[in-house]
């Protein structure tokens, strides 16, 4: 899962090379602010895996969802929270990492779109984590690699180069591919059978004694 949107991100980095010096620069800038606010959805994902996982494992079904719900909320109310601190402290955060002139306006024009992207990342985060406690990675590799590389690149390429919308443009495909891998996503969730993962976990369990 991880893999296609980690090289994805890459190439949108590369997208960004080919423009201006101040929009790559800008461009590495909203890259580390937007990993800056991705640290604690990465947190609560990976702590839903465990406790989703775990609750499986137990087969203990109603507390499963119970952890399913409670991540997806604490993702929703990050997400909240960070769109309002990056709006409120919008020049503050922008100058704490470059002075340059031509660097901030393209900051400035991009800013509210990545805020918008950084709210999905938490959304989308936390999803990741809880699809990882259900064992269904193999399944959402697919739609991670459908909405990085065959709506987010192409979407960026047709933005960034033939309707020259620079770095806001790039973030608004990146915004788009995480629009579509987190519905895709949650309705993977959603139309999971937790009885049969349950049962699967139940009987490798069994196996792994009898080894």
């Amino acid at each position: 899962m991880g893999i296609w949107s980690w090289w994805a991100f890459d190439i949108f980095t590369f997208i960004a090379s080919m423009l201006s010096t101040d929009e790559l620069a800008a461009q590495t800038i909203c890259r580390n602010i937007g990993l800056i606010f991705y640290m604690i959805p990465l947190s609560v994902g990976q702590a839903s895996s465990t406790l989703v996982g775990n609750s499986i494992g137990a087969q203990d079904i109603p507390m499963a969802k119970g952890y399913i719900r409670i991540s997806v909320i604490t993702g929703l109310v990050w997400g909240v929270i960070s769109v309002v601190l990056m709006l409120l402290f919008q020049q503050q955060i922008i100058l704490a990492f470059s002075q340059s002139p031509a660097v901030i306006t393209q900051m400035n024009r991009a800013f509210e779109i990545l805020s918008f992207y950084v709210f999905l990342d938490c959304i989308q985060q936390t999803a990741v984590g809880i699809i990882g406690g259900i064992g269904k990675q193999s399944q959402s590799s697919s739609i991670t690699l459908i909405g990085f590389w065959l709506v987010g690149i192409p979407v960026a390429l047709i933005l960034v180069f033939y309707l020259d919308s620079g770095l806001f443009g790039l973030w608004l495909a990146m915004s788009l591919a995480l629009i579509y891998v987190s519905i895709f996503y949650f309705v993977l969730i959603k139309r999971a059978d937790f009885k049969e993962i349950a049962l699967k976990a139940y009987i490798r369990k069994i196996k792994d004694k009898g080894n």
